[in-house]
């Protein structure tokens, strides 16, 4: 984990904003925890926690559920309004200690590129509120996921309840991330899709060849680009 020197909790939004402007340590935004905790490195950093600014609100109207970015993943997969697709990705996203302290703001910031929840929101249109000195913002969470948003804190993401969510995937026993994904939902009869392990973060497309996979030791290009193909296939055809 990265060596906290400092910690700080503050009691309103500006305040943690401002925070986190601050020259000297290099500050970093805490929701759960469990991105923190998990880095590798040991840069010496201070904490600015969010715990305290009441941003684990749940709302659902229009067609679409608001979340705020304190909500944890056990909370989304528990929430009765949670579209079943949904539900079943966040319950797969991390076992379910990480799940009761993982939150959506710790989801949108790591940008995983092997979270099938995140492709899953963004295949429903999903829309980050972000906050800076001085203003908050909303920007796609496709935006969200390729922006720079140091200095800035995630307070909440939205997306669309409407139509069916499906996703297929190959993982190398049950407990893995998956190598390659594809998440897919359909809604007023076209079928959107978005792919993971295919980029840096989860990615929206329509032909698999337009993506460029990276080779790993799990799989080399050709591989991924092959079961990226397959994974959409079987969702286009779940969602027939």
């Amino acid at each position: 984990m990265a060596k906290v020197i400092g910690y700080h909790r503050p009691s309103s939004l500006d305040e943690a904003v401002a925070k986190l402007g601050e020259p000297g340590i290099p500050k970093v935004v805490m929701g759960g925890g469990t991105v923190v905790n998990d880095a590798t490195d040991r840069t010496e950093v201070e904490v600015v926690d969010l715990q305290a600014l009441g941003l684990d609100s749940i709302a659902v109207g229009g067609g679409r559920m608001s979340l705020g970015s304190g909500v944890t993943l056990q909370e989304l997969a528990d929430h009765p309004d949670t579209p079943g697709g949904v539900a079943a990705l966040a319950r797969r996203e991390a076992p379910n200690t990480i799940r009761s302290m993982a939150t959506i703001g710790g989801l949108v910031g790591a940008g995983d590129s092997e979270s099938e929840l995140l492709a899953a929101f963004l295949v429903a249109d999903a829309v980050v509120e972000v906050a800076s000195a001085g203003s908050t913002a909303e920007m796609p969470l496709s935006d969200a996921l390729s922006a720079d948003l140091s200095g800035s804190i995630i307070t909440g993401l939205s997306f669309a309840t409407e139509g069916d969510t499906v996703s297929d995937h190959t993982v190398r026993t049950p407990a893995d991330r998956p190598i390659c994904a594809v998440v897919g939902r359909k809604a007023g009869g076209s079928v959107i899709l978005a792919a993971c392990g295919a980029a840096p973060t989860p990615v929206l497309f329509d032909d698999p060849s337009e993506l460029s996979p990276v080779a790993d030791f799990r799989g080399s290009i050709e591989y991924r680009s092959h079961l990226i193909s397959v994974h959409a296939a079987r969702v286009r055809e779940a969602l027939a």
